[in-house]
């Protein structure tokens, strides 16, 4: 979006949506001359709940007969330069990085005793795992925003393209919403820093041909690793975030989508466009298995495993005595994954597949939790 002239306001305060009334609404701004276009065009961040998205475009077409401040909805084509040939290009600006002491620092050990993401992880997994999972996914301090989280975004070839901040209640886990998310390039105040985003936990595709678990949130994903750890858990950032420039890397691979509760359908389109690139499936767990109030909520995958506690599946695993359905589904389960890892099955297949599974589970009573502490070590 830098070479727009209208866009998105980065750092300015969040305003009341014309739609809904939560103060969740940003404006759009003019790039020359640094003003709001008018209080009704910006973007509600409720994707789900409002989805309220007036585009200077549209604005600037609904308004062509009053001459809406002179501005035409031409103006919000990209900034072109024309070569010595007479050709328009555009000009596409070079990614930036973070320096790699920055990134260092912000996992600097004392620090984590006030990061309150790393204590809700130490209530729920202990010290080894939370250890471990810091050290897996670069999870750093803010030192700018006491007690924040540092979501680093290093990339397949270890460049670090940012850290987004984030503030989390340590009790619930769940962010604190007064406080809005921002990125080490602005805490930093970087001059024309282009950021370019990449899947977050991206770096744990090197060397490594699992099948990749895709979800919304960097929490989801650091969670959600250790009660799967079959898949590569990766994040996109957001509902939205799920497209074609950030997943050009996982060309090829086998991916399922984990999408959060009422997000089913969004990323089931997205998934049919994105086809080209991986073979991707979209899990339907959390839309058949959920209550009306979890769907209300928005939950993702993590908020229900959290429910299992960690350690009681350890004690299913090794002390529990499992029924031979529960036995038999579990196998079929190892075998249909071999398949579809070894291109014996197709996508379709595959979900179908899912699909059987989830109805089966449900007919023979057995719980997600059961299930999950089965397939663990597969």
């Amino acid at each position: 979006m830098a070479g727009y002239r209208y866009q998105l306001e980065k750092r300015g305060a969040l305003y009341e949506c014309p739609q809904c009334g939560k103060k969740e609404f940003t404006r759009y701004i003019d790039t020359d001359t640094n003003q709001h276009i008018d209080p009704t065009v910006g973007k509600c961040s409720r994707i789900i709940k409002c989805q309220y998205h007036y585009h200077p475009r549209q604005y600037f077409k609904d308004n062509e007969s009053t001459g809406a401040k002179g501005k035409s909805h031409k103006d919000y084509a990209p900034r072109k330069t024309i070569n010595l040939c007479g050709a328009t290009n555009e000009m596409p600006k070079p990614t930036c990085y973070i320096e790699t002491g920055i990134f260092m620092k912000s996992l600097q050990i004392q620090d984590y005793e006030e990061n309150t993401f790393v204590q809700y992880l130490l209530k729920i997994f202990g010290s080894e795992i939370t250890n471990r999972l810091i050290e897996k996914y670069y999870i750093g301090n803010s030192t700018n925003l006491r007690g924040a989280t540092v979501f680093w975004q290093v990339d397949f070839h270890k460049m670090i393209r940012s850290g987004k901040v984030i503030l989390y209640n340590p009790d619930t886990g769940k962010r604190i919403r007064n406080k809005k998310p921002t990125w080490m390039h602005s805490v930093l105040k970087l001059a024309d820093f282009n950021l370019a985003q990449c899947l977050f936990g991206e770096h744990l595709l090197k060397g490594n041909n699992a099948t990749v678990a895709l979800v919304e949130s960097e929490k989801t994903a650091i969670i959600a690793s250790m009660y799967l750890p079959q898949f590569i858990w990766l994040a996109t950032g957001g509902l939205t975030n799920f497209a074609a420039d950030k997943c050009q890397v996982l060309q090829g691979r086998k991916v399922v989508l984990y999408p959060d509760l009422n997000g089913f359908e969004i990323w089931s389109k997205k998934a049919k466009e994105l086809s080209h690139i991986a073979r991707i499936t979209v899990s339907d767990l959390l839309e058949k298995r959920a209550g009306e109030e979890d769907k209300k909520l928005g939950l993702d995958i993590a908020d229900f495993l959290v429910r299992i506690n960690l350690q009681e599946v350890h004690n299913q695993i090794h002390e529990k005595p499992i029924p031979d359905i529960l036995s038999i589904l579990v196998d079929e389960c190892a075998s249909m994954s071999l398949k579809f890892n070894s291109d014996e099955i197709t996508n379709d297949q595959y979900a179908d597949y899912c699909k059987q599974l989830s109805d089966k589970l449900s007919a023979a009573r057995i719980s997600f939790q059961e299930f999950v502490c089965r397939t663990k070590d597969l």
